[in-house]
């Protein structure tokens, strides 16, 4: 209810304005309420499927084709944010600063900082070793989510 304008002119008449909402969500009003403030991170999740991960048109006028497509970008897409959690996790290791309250990384920052990480296979005795970089400023964040994930 306004009883001022913009200008701030007393209004004669108040002004009521209503929000309603309709909704087969079987939760309370509160409830569907919060649940629709949060379409938004939703809509930042889908975009990182199509723009970070490059599924943004299926290949084959199949559907069957496309459905293994989108499953195996969907196995992508969860261990992509497996990984990125795990970065947030690890504030101390990370090489740059994040803003108080991050909740997950984009992505994109997954796939360049750890994903894309150079490295190279040395055969030396009779063994096949992934060297990277020593100095490389990631590789704490990198040793910290392999421990990680010998453990699963």
């Amino acid at each position: 209810e306004r009883t001022i304008d913009r200008t701030g002119q007393a209004l004669i008449l108040p002004e009521i304005e209503v929000n309603t909402f309709w909704s087969t969500v079987k939760e309370s009003a509160g409830r569907v309420i919060e649940l629709y403030h949060d379409h938004g991170t939703m809509e930042q999740f889908h975009s990182e499927l199509k723009t970070d991960m490059g599924i943004e048109k299926f290949p084959s006028g199949k559907y069957g084709v496309n459905q293994i497509l989108l499953l195996m970008g969907m196995c992508a897409y969860n261990t992509l944010r497996y990984i990125g959690q795990g970065m947030v996790e690890e504030k101390e290791a990370l090489p740059i600063r994040q803003k108080e309250g991050t909740v997950r990384k984009r992505l994109m920052h997954v796939i360049r900082y750890i994903i894309q990480m150079a490295g190279k296979l040395v055969r030396h005795g009779g063994k096949v070793v992934f060297k990277i970089y020593d100095n490389n400023e990631w590789l704490p964040v990198f040793r910290i989510l392999h421990a990680r994930f010998q453990e699963l």
